[in-house]
């Protein structure tokens, strides 16, 4: 037998059924880890762990510091890094200082630094110049990274330095050149990521999203552009869509006044 709501019911129910019905019908806007990491374990020559180690960063255009005690395990973990270059140093008790000059650190990225400190006094020092190995061994994802270098001296459109994720392998233009209508910087660029429709991209700022139905929206200053970097197919965080995250990171400023100036001439 069909029930039949009264009136005032559906005047109670109906902005319930409306809440819910947004809800389901908003996509699905996930923040991702823009900054990045530096792990790894400490040990000494004979291989055992030293929980007693501290690790710090210091970062080179900022002298922020990041520090990280080292764990019963041996393990540390340094987070929320923003790019750019580092000097790391890692110290215990009865142990020889050690340091790693010009450790370079791109947007997302999970660097793992093992190290193995010789024994000795703490005000020796031993000092690393030859970067860490950029070998990907903690996550599943692959793609890349256009750096600051590539985002001030490649030409873009319009200065969107979303052009520039087409230095990143596995990307290409499905637009033929031709950019979708958009309000800002004469439009903006929709992608393939490894062969998957434009579509089901999804587009990042800091970390924060920008897309809608798989197409950016918004696209930064060049000059705002620390680093670009694309993930596809890879890591949880990145599993609600098959297609490439293209993330841009923007400069965190320094100790130092700068600026820029150029001519720009529309075409």
């Amino acid at each position: 037998m069909m029930k039949i709501c009264s009136s005032a019911q559906w005047r109670m129910e109906l902005p319930l059924l409306l809440i819910l019905i947004t809800f389901l019908g908003v996509p699905q806007l996930r923040a991702q880890e823009f900054r990045a990491t530096i792990l790894g374990e400490v040990t000494d020559p004979t291989g055992a762990v030293i929980p007693t180690a501290t690790v710090t960063a210091v970062q080179k255009s900022t002298q922020r510091t990041y520090t990280a005690k080292v764990d019963k395990d041996g393990i540390y973990m340094l987070q929320f890094m923003p790019t750019g270059k580092y000097t790391v140093m890692v110290e215990a008790s009865g142990f020889k200082k050690k340091f790693f000059n010009n450790v370079t650190l791109e947007s997302g990225q999970k660097l793992t630094l093992n190290v193995t400190l010789a024994v000795g006094s703490t005000h020796q020092k031993i000092t690393v110049t030859a970067a860490p190995s950029l070998l990907n061994t903690t996550t599943a994802s692959n793609g890349g990274v256009v750096d600051q270098d590539k985002v001030e001296n490649l030409p873009t459109n319009w200065q969107n330095p979303f052009d520039e994720f087409l230095f990143v392998q596995g990307v290409r233009d499905v637009n033929n050149g031709i950019e979708e209508n958009s309000t800002l910087r004469g439009g903006i660029p929709s992608y393939s990521a490894d062969g998957a429709p434009g579509g089901n991209n999804a587009y990042y700022i800091n970390g924060s999203p920008v897309s809608i139905q798989g197409a950016s929206r918004l696209a930064p200053s060049q000059d705002a552009v620390q680093e670009l970097q694309v993930n596809i197919a890879g890591g949880a965080e990145y599993g609600w869509m098959n297609g490439g995250a293209f993330d841009a990171a923007v400069k965190s400023g320094t100790n130092k006044f700068h600026g820029d100036l150029y001519p720009a001439f529309p075409i």
